[in-house]
């Protein structure tokens, strides 16, 4: 039984914590730190089944969204994604969405309909959260031009995604990032 007094986020940390270790079975590469990740290791599939060619984003600055149907925070992301896909344009920046633990593309289609987004929108397997280090949602990966981890914004406080945008307009635009920890 849930207490009331739990939050969403203690509620969605308690479910990460169950699903966990059914991701830690993955034969993912192991890395010595989670921010060693490159958009190359994106294996992922669109929703009408094809495999997604990572090629499409060599030399651009990616924003990798990994989100869930079930995340209040992630689906209200969308509309900003949207515009930020705008001011940014998609030749040298690109918005890559990865759903997990969503079920199948039926059961994210409502999703699709309701938000309409104009980037790409993938499902992760099980080996994604490994590769990752995806530990909760909404979680943002800016990847630079050169495909390696330049960011980490996890979860919705402290507009992450206001974050990400002014750290991807100055990536696009070769710029030095304002100081912020390290991902």
């Amino acid at each position: 039984m849930i207490h009331r007094g739990l939050s969403r986020t203690a509620i969605m940390l308690l479910i990460l914590g169950y699903l966990g270790p059914l991701s830690a079975q993955s034969t993912a590469p192991a890395h010595q730190s989670r921010n060693e990740v490159t958009v190359a290791e994106l294996i992922a599939t669109d929703l009408d089944g094809k495999p997604f060619d990572v090629e499409t984003l060599a030399d651009k600055v990616v924003l990798l969204d990994f989100w869930a149907t079930w995340c209040a925070p992630c689906l209200e992301a969308f509309p900003p994604l949207k515009e930020m896909r705008t001011e940014l344009g998609s030749d040298d920046f690109e918005i890559v969405s990865v759903t997990l633990y969503s079920g199948l593309p039926e059961d994210i289609q409502w999703v699709m309909d309701k938000y309409k987004p104009d980037h790409p929108v993938l499902l992760g397997g099980p080996q994604i959260p490994v590769t990752f280090g995806i530990i909760g949602f909404p979680t943002y990966l800016l990847m630079g031009k050169d495909g390696k981890l330049v960011r980490r914004y996890v979860g919705d406080f402290n507009d992450p995604l206001g974050r990400a945008l002014a750290d991807a307009r100055a990536l696009v635009n070769d710029e030095p990032l304002a100081e912020a920890a390290k991902p």
